[in-house]
């Protein structure tokens, strides 16, 4: 008993000129396959759901995709106030340590 066989005994040979010419193991004509194929493709992409917009992201009815970006705006909007107000502040600390030291340099 052999350990291993070199070939699979149950495929035949593809035919010289034969619809399957140059695939081996292929068993249906090439016109059949691709009319199957795209029947395949028909039925899955009918029953797939709407593309997430990222990987991972779950695709959500159209309300609660409203209502993300009205948070999504709201938490931008914080956050640009937030960096707004330290700038200003950063702005204001640096102009009354320019006054010091200015004011410092003049005498009386």
């Amino acid at each position: 008993m052999p350990d291993a066989p070199e070939r699979n005994e149950g495929q035949a040979a593809p035919r010289e000129g034969g619809p399957d010419a140059g695939e081996a193991g292929a068993g249906l004509p090439r016109p059949i396959q691709e009319h199957l194929g795209q029947q395949l493709r028909t039925t899955y992409n009918a029953e797939m759901p709407e593309k997430p917009t990222y990987l991972g992201d779950p695709v959500l009815p159209l309300e609660f995709e409203l209502l993300l970006q009205r948070l999504e705006a709201t938490e931008r909007q914080r956050l640009r106030e937030m960096a707004h107000n330290q700038g200003v502040e950063a702005v204001e600390r640096a102009l009354r340590d320019l006054g010091a030291i200015l004011g410092g340099e003049k005498g009386p």
